[in-house]
């Protein structure tokens, strides 16, 4: 019971996170939710006690999986030497250089643990890089180097801290042995995840080709496969799981096109549902890392046998070597390639890349996992420093990345200037133009009343789109005058539910059912234009609670009564209500207080036009036809809009990002619109 009270309370810190990185946006999230984190730990009673296997498996295995997979394929393959060299030989370098340096500062903590710590430091965390990477012009190359780094120096840093580990726990190292595991773990890792993966998509595939399309099965063992990967690499071929997932990711980024072009549904609900999960692992790892924190440093302080402040020289020194290491070996590496020219060595970006290797959950899961005592039984060597070392590194390497990369990146050249690139709302015009433009070609006598109805509710988001990128005077005395005619022409419909209401012609159970469905019906035209119809309060959700409830044991029961009876009623109404919507606003518009000039003549004639229609719909024997109609339109208008979203990448007008989050919305509304309704 009490893991579960954990997990809803750090979920609920997580949400709370989200809505302060909301009103504090130059705070990294990962920054606040270690904040939060470390208030838990204070505040609570809580203990967790890290065991590393479960929390690679739980948390490490999908994030990276997930990273590979979203990795760039092509900045992959561009940067594939430098993430290699940084991902093995840095990480090597690093343990070596890096654990001599803290056991000459620290002459008591033994070779072998420092060289652990080193070890454990030497990973970095792409999750706390990327928060930070959204609010400053990090270059993107560098964001791929890290991020592709990051993909493969989890697994190298750990197989160094786990060898390095073993010597100061046993006495013994073996550098044969260390190698042989190394190139066994990683090589055999990389194979299971490649293979495994290719046989999970063709399995799907397969099942998927005979009939076994279930979207729930599918998603569901979409989002189960990391853990399965990692776990058979891990506990039945003791390779490294780390790589195994990782590789596995870009396996399915590669390899994944059939389900893909056959089933967007598929696409959408996966990539959603990873969406999910990314944001509750990324946010609890943080959350655990702030819980762990002042644990980590309490015991550390209470137990080393030094001032308070040495601790701290320790730490900032440990953390300023790692930096230096980093930025002395990307410089090196642009001297080598560009044959040994000085002069085109650039320090800027060599900085950049040393401040964005920020310490994570990798490092702080790896020294909570340091036993407590030796194989001879002795006190583990320095735990309580290492700890709060490493708990420190973690710490400072978040805020010198929030503090200083924002400087170093000022007044730089974005790579590709965003500027020449339309925004959201501006690409959603034309999206919404094209579609426009080929339900007006797609028009026939036949289908003209659908398509004016479909028309009409691409003019009412398109204005909606064109106020909020435009927002000036005219545009939004225009758009807030549509939005009253609307509104009257609702209250015409409601007085002549009344009236037939009071002269017997309908019952009152089929009143108020008509004035839901008025009510619905302004509800959703207002949600579509983003204006809420009402203010909620006590009162107001107290009325509608009761009414609910009335409407439940009495209108809903009685209505069944009725039902033939509406159906009947149902063009009778549809046709009062039409012609007095078309009455109330005409009479509005003739009112000597009312400024007819104010309302363009294009926008009321639309209006009316709309009630028109539905009139001529209704009298029309065929009504049937009208929904076949319609449908058949929005497949042509979603269409449209999937080439006007090419034609906008093609001409470079939006990125790729925006291309398919276009595309996903879109796939989005054709599987709610176009699905159809079970009946019960």
């Amino acid at each position: 019971m009490v893991i579960l009270e954990l997990v809803i309370l750090l979920i609920v810190l997580l949400l709370v996170s989200t809505v302060i990185g909301h009103y504090l946006p130059a705070v990294p999230g990962s920054l606040i939710q270690i904040g939060l984190g470390i208030l838990l730990s204070v505040f609570t009673k809580f203990q967790v006690h890290f065991e590393t296997e479960w929390f690679l498996l739980l948390f490490i295995a999908p994030l990276l999986f997930n990273d590979g997979k979203r990795f760039p394929k092509r900045e992959l393959w561009q940067l594939k030497l430098p993430i290699f060299i940084n991902a093995i030989a840095l990480v090597v370098i690093t343990m070596l250089v890096g654990g001599s340096i803290i056991n000459w500062m620290i002459p008591e903590m033994p070779f072998a643990v420092c060289l652990a710590l080193a070890a454990i430091l030497s990973p970095t965390d792409p999750v706390a890089v990327q928060s930070i990477a959204k609010r400053s012009n990090l270059p993107s190359g560098i964001l791929h180097l890290v991020s592709g780094e990051s993909l493969i120096n989890d697994a190298s840093g750990l197989i160094c801290f786990k060898y390095a580990l073993a010597a100061a726990v046993t006495g013994q190292f073996m550098l044969n042995r260390a190698i042989g595991d190394f190139f066994y773990i990683s090589i055999v890792g990389l194979i299971v995840g490649i293979v495994l993966m290719y046989l999970l998509i063709k399995i799907r595939d397969y099942l998927y080709d005979h009939g076994l399309q279930n979207l729930i099965f599918l998603t569901v063992s979409h989002l189960i496969a990391p853990f399965v990967i990692y776990f058979i690499s891990e506990e039945w071929l003791h390779a490294s799981g780390v790589i195994a997932v990782v590789s596995a990711g870009i396996t399915l980024h590669l390899k994944d096109r059939k389900t893909t072009a056959n089933n967007p549904e598929l696409t959408l609900v996966t990539e959603k549902s990873w969406n999910i999960v990314i944001y509750i692992l990324n946010g609890i790892i943080f959350l655990l890392l702030g819980f762990s924190l002042p644990q980590a440093m309490g015991q550390s302080i209470q137990t080393i046998q030094l001032g308070t402040f040495e601790p701290l020289i320790y730490s900032v020194l440990t953390w300023l070597t790692l930096l230096f290491i980093r930025v002395l070996w990307i410089a090196g590496y642009q001297l080598v390639a560009n044959k040994w020219n000085y002069s085109k060595v650039n320090w800027r970006v060599a900085m950049l890349s040393g401040l964005s290797g920020v310490r994570g959950a990798i490092t702080m899961v790896g020294v909570l996992s340091i036993p407590l005592l030796t194989k001879t039984g002795a006190m583990f060597p320095e735990r309580p420093m290492v700890m709060f070392i490493a708990a420190s590194v973690i710490i400072l390497s978040l805020v010198s990345a929030v503090i200083f990369i924002p400087m170093l990146t000022e007044n730089q050249p974005d790579e590709v200037d965003d500027n020449d690139y339309l925004h959201e709302n501006e690409a959603r015009i034309k999206l919404l133009d094209a579609a426009i433009k080929s339900v007006e070609r797609s028009q026939n006598e036949h289908n003209q009343n659908a398509a004016a109805d479909l028309i009409w509710q691409y003019q009412l988001r398109l204005r909606k789109l064109n106020y909020d990128v435009h927002s000036n005077l005219y545009n939004g005395i225009n758009f807030n005058n549509e939005i009253a005619l609307r509104r009257i022409a609702f209250t015409g419909e409601r007085k002549a539910a009344l009236k037939m209401y009071e002269r017997g012609e309908i019952q009152r159970d089929e009143y108020d059912t008509t004035i839901q469905f008025i009510n619905r019906r302004e509800s959703a035209m207002l949600d579509s234009v983003g204006i809420n119809s009402h203010r909620s309060n006590i009162a107001t959700d107290l009325k509608a609670f009761v009414s609910g409830v009335k409407g439940f044991f009495f209108v809903g029961k009685r209505f069944k009564m009725h039902d033939e009876m509406l159906k009947d009623h149902w063009t009778m109404i549809i046709i009062k209500m039409s012609q007095s919507a078309i009455d109330e606003v005409k009479a509005y518009l003739n009112r000597d207080d009312i400024d007819h000039s104010e309302f363009d003549q294009s926008m009321i004639d639309h209006i009316l036009s709309f009630y028109r229609n539905r009139i001529h719909q209704v009298n029309r024997v065929a009504s049937g036809d009208y929904e076949t109609q319609y449908n058949n339109l929005q497949v042509i208008g979603f269409g449209a809009e999937r080439m006007e979203i090419q034609h906008l990448l093609d001409t470079k007008q939006i990125n790729w990002d925006l291309s398919n989050d276009l595309r996903q919305s879109i796939n989005y509304l054709e599987n709610i619109l176009m699905s159809p309704v079970e009946e019960e």
